[in-house]
């Protein structure tokens, strides 16, 4: 992500609907649990998911960049300031890992290696809870700002996820319902360069997350079939 994305991600991510759409989804596939968790949040960014994620256990966070780290410390986030792929903790360290949209993105040279490494990370039967973009098709000028190397399909990821260690308890592509203007959205952004998330009107604002809120209840009884992101839960086997 360019330098300029993380300040905006740490001004807008307790507000903004997108954020606060995607821990709703989170929460609606997170599995009941009585005991707190020992949670890894990897990719923590500007802290929001991270700060949200205490709320089922003791979180520790991985983020690579030192300008998204300064926002971490100042949300007194306990983090690692490495890449995934430079991280080392014993295995079977972890109750749950949480990847929010890291995958994607050009530093992971090799995201089969990853997802093989949280496996171990893991102890017997732990979660990973996975979010990341979606559609190759939509890629725009966005994403080069986010420095995104792939958008994924559900059946692309559920079958690395798989051969990294894991069962699929759950998968479903989200934002279904503003899917139709994110693709417009998206199309514009091609060739036209503007910030695809940025500070909105109030009353927008609520209306998205009012039409997200009834996506996050149509997701506790259906996976949907198309969005602009997806999330899966996944257990080591």
């Amino acid at each position: 992500m360019q330098t300029d994305q993380y300040r905006q991600m740490y001004l807008l991510e307790d507000h903004h609907w997108w954020f606060l759409s995607k821990r709703k989804f989170i929460s609606v596939f997170w599995p009941k649990t009585k005991s707190r968790l020992k949670i890894l949040d990897v990719g923590s960014g500007t802290g929001g998911l991270t700060k949200y994620l205490a709320k089922f256990g003791n979180v520790l966070g991985v983020e690579i960049s030192s300008e998204a780290g300064r926002y971490l410390v100042q949300r007194k986030i306990k983090f690692v300031s490495k890449s995934i792929e430079n991280c080392r903790f014993p295995e079977e360290s972890f109750d749950f890992v949480v990847l929010g949209d890291v995958l994607y993105h050009s530093w992971i040279k090799n995201d089969q290696a990853v997802l093989k490494k949280i496996s171990r990370w893991l102890r017997p039967h732990g979660y990973l809870l996975l979010t990341d973009s979606a559609g190759n098709f939509l890629t725009s000028k966005h994403d080069r700002k986010m420095m995104t190397r792939e958008r994924y399909s559900l059946s692309v990821l559920s079958e690395r996820l798989i051969k990294a260690g894991f069962t699929i308890n759950r998968r479903s592509y989200c934002f279904f319902l503003t899917f139709p203007l994110f693709v417009v959205s998206r199309i514009l952004n091609k060739v036209i360069d503007f910030d695809t998330v940025s500070e909105t009107n109030k009353i927008i604002n609520q209306i998205f997350l009012q039409i997200t809120s009834w996506e996050a209840f149509l997701l506790r009884y259906f996976d949907l079939p198309w969005g602009s992101s997806l999330i899966i839960l996944a257990s080591k086997k």
